[in-house]
């Protein structure tokens, strides 16, 4: 099979060492080798390296326990969040295909694993434990530490194993940048700017506490916090990523991401954190419930970009009649990578939902699972007339639940509020449906404006919903929450 390798594309070099790099580096750009691979290569190298953390370094029994889960997450968020910042580093610095940045760092990161062996191996994990620079835990100011390699060896902080990577990174990134354009200077400003990322990553705890007062006395403290952090980051600069290597299909997607409908669910999960009987159980003893609230936020983007996925690939017969701007009929994205993208959203939503909590986890896969078998075959509900409607009720109902657990903590939800959404949003959700009708009619969907006709269930579907209304003031303006309402 040919190879399918290129290049990097910079000025011409007559340096035998260069040339000797640029064509190595060539290997990484090799795009028969799927992208897949390659991030499943950069998350089993990064889970190595933390596995060998814990198991070669730390000796500390309280390490074990509750706290190795998060402290594990921690580890992986920090050098995902790490590696992503480096790649679009190197994609400025190089001009080089983001994609193929991304290859060459993601591969790289193979030599993380240098580090609990080299401590280990000489003795040092007795001496030093890897971590921040901690306010309150090391002296002098972070601006010599910069200038010094890191300062003085400490008990807690950069480790003898840490410099030795750190330092065989920068040459390498060095040379990477220097090789790809061919030009000294870039080269120079990869190395420093590879050593300034990870200098910014490893004092982040003292660029938060001289802006925020934090207790970051102990490393276990910074777990919640910096997993927010990195997990904020990585989906920013992933997006940058995602956007600067398919243009076309981040717009196509952003598109047909259909934001009413999804703001409509955001604030159900809002509504439902308003209505809390008990608005600070959660606050109490909880320092991240702002991170928390990201990630359900971007857990329900992704599960709601899933069911649009799924959604466009079932309704291709009705879409090409009343959605002719769709991605599956316009053809703006390749239908592999469609579904590539799909499974993609699945699996960050199920993520991002299990690491708020174990009830997160279990209404935001319902809330996936009602809209699949509302849309897809071979059940495809939405077939059902009328009665198929209750699906989207109960999934506003779950949203509700999503935002009346978080902060109460308990899934009592009162009985008038399960009727709403059961009973009267699903009455109204009909309306969803009355710019498909001459699609629905041609697949032989039975909708309510089909069986009625388009002037009748404009009629029927305005009647049904104005009791809608009417309930939705009467049960949650009571509660404080009458603007929320009036906005929704």
């Amino acid at each position: 099979m040919l190879s399918i390798c290129h290049p990097p594309r910079g000025k011409p070099i007559h340096s035998d060492f260069l040339k000797y790099c640029r064509n190595l580096v060539s290997k990484f750009y090799c795009e028969d080798v799927p992208f897949s691979h390659v991030v499943v290569t950069f998350i089993s190298v990064i889970t190595l390296r933390s596995f060998l953390e814990f198991t070669l370094i730390e000796q500390d029994a309280n390490w074990r326990g509750p706290w190795l889960n998060a402290v594990f997450t921690h580890y992986t968020f920090f050098y995902i969040a790490i590696a992503l910042s480096i790649i679009v580093l190197f994609y400025l610095i190089t001009g080089q295909k983001i994609t193929d940045v991304a290859r060459a760092v993601m591969v790289s990161f193979s030599i993380l694993n240098i580090v609990p062996i080299i401590d280990r191996a000489f003795g040092f994990n007795n001496l030093y434990r890897p971590g921040y620079f901690i306010p309150g835990q090391y002296s002098g100011s972070l601006l010599t530490k910069y200038f010094t390699f890191f300062g003085p060896l400490a008990h807690f902080g950069v480790t003898p194993g840490m410099r030795t990577e750190i330092l065989l990174m920068m040459i390498a990134s060095g040379i990477y940048t220097w090789t790809v354009t061919g030009r000294l200077w870039r080269g120079i400003l990869g190395g420093l700017g590879f050593y300034s990322v990870v200098f910014i990553f490893l004092i982040l705890p003292a660029l938060i506490n001289q802006f925020y007062k934090l207790d970051l006395g102990s490393p276990r403290a910074t777990t919640g916090i910096f997993i927010d952090l990195y997990l904020a980051a990585s989906l920013g600069l992933g997006s940058f990523i995602f956007y600067t290597a398919e243009p076309a299909i981040f717009k196509a997607l952003i598109k047909d991401i259909r934001l009413e409908r999804l703001l409509y669910y955001v604030l159900l999960v809002f509504l439902g954190m308003a209505y809390s009987v008990k608005p600070y159980v959660y606050l109490n003893g909880a320092h991240n419930l702002l991170g928390d609230l990201f990630s359900l936020s971007a857990s329900l983007v992704l599960a709601f970009l899933f069911s649009i996925i799924t959604n466009n690939l079932a309704d291709k017969k009705i879409d090409r009649i009343s959605n002719p701007d769709r991605p599956t009929i316009a053809a703006t994205i390749p239908e592999p990578v469609y579904r590539s993208i799909a499974w993609w959203c699945l699996a960050g939503a199920i993520l991002l939902a299990a690491k708020v909590s174990p009830r997160a986890l279990i209404i935001i896969s319902t809330f996936i699972g009602a809209y699949f078998i509302y849309s897809m075959p071979p059940l495809r509900l939405k077939r059902i007339p009328v009665l198929s409607k209750g699906l989207i009720g109960f999934n506003s109902l779950l949203m509700f639940m999503q935002g009346y657990v978080f902060i109460n903590g308990t899934t009592t939800i009162p009985e008038n509020i399960i009727i709403f959404f059961l009973v009267f949003t699903s009455l109204s959700a009909n309306f969803i449906d009355l710019k498909d009708i001459q699609g629905d009619r041609a697949a032989g969907i039975r909708t309510l404006p089909v069986l009625t006709g388009e002037r009748w269930g404009h009629c029927l579907i305005g009647v049904i919903s104005f009791p809608t209304y009417i309930a939705a003031y009467w049960i949650f303006a009571l509660k404080g929450c009458f603007w929320l309402c009036l906005i929704m």
